[in-house]
C-alpha cells in the first residue's frame, strides 16, 4: 500500500537564527517512516503585496499531497490549498500586538481569520497562543490543538564547570520582545561575559559599549553551532517579554544549564521547576535572579536537574507522535 503524502510548507529559507526550521526538522526526520515526505520553500519573503501574491499563486495548483502542513510564519498560502487537507501551525500572535493601523488590519485578516476559519486543523505550541489566538479571532476552538515544541536530541547535558567569578552568559536573540537593553542594564558593574546570539542594532550596540560589559556577539548560526553556544556557557538568560512558546528555555535545560526566564506565560509554565523567574520589565529583578543563580550553588543544582525532568515533556518522538496522529485523523476523515 502506497505511503501518504506529507507537504510541510515553509516560509523562503535566509541565513538567519530560526526556530520554527529547527522545529519542523525535528517532526519530519521522524515521521518518513510512515509517510511520503516532501518540504516546499515560499519563492519569495512574504514581503510587500506582489510577492505575496507570487507566493499564493506559486501553491495554487499544488494537488498531489494527501495532506499540507503549514509550518508557520506563512498562514496566508491556507487560501490556495484545500481546505479539507491543509493543517495550519501558528506559533504566536505577535504580529497582533506589535502592528497597528492597516498593516494590523491586514494581518489580522491575512494571517489569522481567514486562515483559521480555512484550514481544516490549527495547531499551536502552548495553551497561552491557543488563548490568544481564540481572543484575537474566535472560530471553531474544537479544530485547534495544543502541540508543543520539541528539543531535539542534539542538546545534551554540558559538562562545563559553572564559572563563578565571571560566568558566561548566554543571551539567544536580539529583537525587541527579547528584552536585550533590559538585560544589558541589569548586567551593569557585574563581571561576567555577556554572549549574544542574534543581530545587533546600532543602538544595542552602542548600549553594550556605554556600559562596560565584556560581550561578543554571533549571528546567521546553523543547529550545530547553537548546541555549541549552549554548551560553552555558564547559564542561560532568556527574560524575554512576550513568546509563543520559547524554545532557548527547553535547548537551555537539556543542555543542563542554570536557566533565567520571565515569569510571564507561556515562559513560566514551559519552564516548570527547572527555572528562576525574573520580572522581565524590571531590571533589578532580573539582576537579582542572576546574582542568586551565581552564589547559590546549591539552587542552580536544583534547577538544572528539575530542568531535565521537564523536558523529557518535550521529547521530540513524543510530539511526533501528536502530530502523527493529527495526521491520520484528518486522513480518515
Amino acid at each position: 500500500m502506497q505511503k501518504p503524502t506529507i507537504c510541510f510548507i515553509s516560509r523562503k529559507s535566509t541565513p538567519k537564527y530560526y526556530s520554527i526550521e529547527r522545529v519542523i526538522s525535528q517532526i519530519e526526520s521522524r515521521i518518513r517512516n510512515r509517510y511520503n515526505v516532501r518540504h516546499e520553500r515560499c519563492p519569495f519573503e512574504s514581503r510587500g503585496f506582489f510577492r505575496l501574491v507570487l507566493n499564493i499563486v506559486h501553491f495554487l495548483f499544488q494537488k498531489d499531497a494527501d495532506i499540507y502542513h503549514i509550518t508557520g510564519d506563512v498562514h496566508y498560502l491556507a487560501l490556495p490549498l484545500r481546505s479539507r487537507s491543509t493543517i495550519l501551525t501558528i506559533h504566536d500572535c505577535a504580529s497582533l500586538h506589535r502592528l497597528k493601523g492597516i498593516k494590523r488590519f491586514v494581518f489580522h485578516w491575512l494571517w489569522y481569520r481567514i486562515p483559521v476559519r480555512t484550514a481544516k486543523l490549527i495547531t499551536v505550541i502552548s495553551d497561552h497562543t491557543r488563548q490568544e489566538l481564540m481572543s484575537f479571532v474566535g472560530g471553531n476552538i474544537h479544530k485547534i490543538r495544543v502541540i508543543p515544541d520539541p528539543v531535539s536530541t542534539e542538546f545534551k547535558p554540558s559538562k562545563r564547570e559553572f564559572s563563578r567569578h565571571c560566568p558566561v552568559i548566554l543571551q539567544i536573540g536580539t529583537k525587541a520582545n527579547k528584552n536585550l537593553d533590559r538585560v544589558i542594564l541589569s548586567l551593569m558593574g557585574l563581571r561576567c561575559h555577556l554572549r549574544i546570539v542574534g543581530t545587533l542594532s546600532s543602538g544595542q550596540f552602542q548600549l553594550l559599549k556605554d556600559s562596560g560589559i565584556t560581550f561578543s556577539n554571533v549571528r546567521c548560526i546553523d543547529d550545530e553551532q547553537v548546541v555549541k553556544e549552549y554548551q560553552d556557557c555558564d547559564m542561560v538568560l532568556f527574560v524575554s517579554t512576550y513568546e509563543g512558546f520559547g524554545l532557548p528555555i527547553i535547548e537551555a535545560q537539556s543542555s543542563g544549564k542554570p536557566l533565567i526566564t520571565s515569569h510571564l506565560p507561556p515562559m513560566s509554565a514551559i519552564a516548570g521547576n527547572g527555572a528562576v523567574f525574573a520580572d522581565p520589565f524590571d531590571t533589578d529583578s532580573i539582576r537579582r535572579a542572576i546574582d542568586t543563580v551565581i552564589e547559590d550553588e546549591d539552587l542552580r543544582r536544583q534547577i538544572v536537574e528539575a530542568g531535565l525532568e521537564n523536558v523529557k515533556k518535550y521529547n521530540a518522538d513524543g510530539v511526533a507522535e501528536l502530530y502523527m496522529r493529527e495526521y491520520e485523523n484528518l486522513l480518515n476523515s
